[in-house]
């Protein structure tokens, strides 16, 4: 691949608050994530869930998933 570099060699060069600014950006990033997943996760039903990962729901897990 032309021009490819490893990242440590892109980021070298960033000044120290340019890396904590990076750093903050993907800490905000990943919990934007995580909440992202908790919202989705709780949108599925359990019948649903069974679809699509072909994983049998018992039923302590589908009272788990009720509101």
């Amino acid at each position: 691949m032309s021009g490819h570099r490893p990242f440590d060699e892109l980021t070298q060069d960033f000044s120290p608050e340019r890396r904590q600014r990076v750093a903050a950006l993907k800490s905000e990033m990943l919990e934007d994530m995580r909440a992202t997943e908790v919202v989705r996760s709780k949108e599925i039903t359990p019948g649903y869930r069974t679809e699509i990962t072909e994983v049998r729901v018992t039923a302590v897990d589908a009272k788990k998933v009720k509101p």
